[in-house]
């Protein structure tokens, strides 16, 4: 299925046949709000499904609008619906649709002139492009990313990812990663909040991501800062249950490769262990290919993780099913 755009005429009918009154502007984006809001809790296929109806939707729905204030409204909530279709994707180990979505979102917001989206979209779409196969340079999209968001939330995001690449490139001297960390923690995160943000960034994504990008180039006490901050701002709240259990569960897998690079094979299998707990219900490729990372440095030390290999296992089929 191509999740990203409505295939065709005969699939816009299907859908225009269930449409009723309800379905305006309006509605829609109180429902991706909603979806917003309720990320941390919503598996990413529960999520991709929900956003491919919001787009066909969407789709039929602006295909008449004449009204140019009109049109603009509903491409620029289309644009939004494929900037979190690509993450959904991207969740759920599906780097070509995750690339096709993401490129859908930012001709969108290219159009709108809307350059924090844009930002946003060029970076999810650099995540992906290599694992996608996909023409664009990662690096080129993400210096486009940085210079045209200005100081946007979009600029955040891009500034952050292209300190994890430096991070994954191996060949960065530590001086260079803590220049970009700087960089992306400079930038203004816009009215972040914990959920997928529309129209800025939480402020627990950065320090994750950027904790994770220290972590992997063995700068464990700037790498421990972030990922503990992280860990507390997701961990449990006042009653006792996961403020945002998605995070949580990958600030604990970043937690876990930190350890497993520094030899503490027990941390980082207690680590892992919380981190499936976290994230029951809710799985993840992220996740999987987190923990089966940790695995194969455990096994090569000799090591018996089949149990998390099996877990790992478990989860794949979970995504694909």
């Amino acid at each position: 299925m191509n999740t990203s755009h409505p295939a065709g005429p005969v699939a816009a009918a299907a859908v225009a046949a269930r449409l009723d009154s309800a379905d305006t502007l309006d509605a829609l984006r109180l429902e991706l709000t909603a979806l917003a809001d309720g990320w941390e809790t919503t598996s990413p296929a529960v999520a991709a499904r929900t956003l491919y109806d919001l787009e066909a939707r969407a789709h039929v729905l602006s295909a008449g609008v004449r009204n140019a204030d009109a049109a603009a409204a509903w491409a620029h909530l289309r644009c939004q619906v494929y900037v979190m279709e690509s993450q959904s994707l991207i969740d759920l180990g599906r780097p070509r649709d995750a690339y096709q979505s993401a490129d859908a979102a930012l001709k969108l917001a290219a159009a709108l002139h809307d350059p924090a989206t844009q930002a946003h979209a060029e970076t999810l779409a650099a995540t992906v492009a290599r694992q996608a196969h996909a023409p664009a340079n990662p690096a080129r999209l993400l210096t486009a990313a940085c210079d045209r968001a200005g100081g946007s939330y979009g600029s955040a995001i891009a500034r952050t990812w292209r300190a994890v690449i430096v991070a994954r490139s191996g060949a960065v001297a530590g001086r260079q990663l803590m220049d970009a960390v700087t960089s992306a923690e400079a930038a203004d995160l816009g009215t972040g909040r914990t959920g997928f943000a529309l129209g800025g960034w939480d402020p627990v994504c950065r320090d994750a991501q950027l904790g994770a990008a220290l972590a992997a180039t063995g700068l464990r006490g700037p790498a421990r800062e972030r990922l503990d901050r992280a860990a507390a701002a997701t961990g449990p709240g006042a009653d006792g249950t996961l403020v945002a259990p998605r995070l949580h569960a990958l600030v604990l897998i970043y937690r876990a490769q930190s350890a497993a690079a520094a030899g503490d094979l027990d941390e980082a299998r207690q680590l892992v262990g919380q981190a499936f707990a976290a994230a029951a219900g809710l799985p993840s490729a992220q996740l999987a290919a987190g923990a089966l990372r940790i695995a194969v440095r455990a096994e090569a030390r000799g090591e018996d993780w089949s149990d998390i290999r099996a877990t790992t296992d478990g989860i794949g089929l979970a995504l694909s099913a």
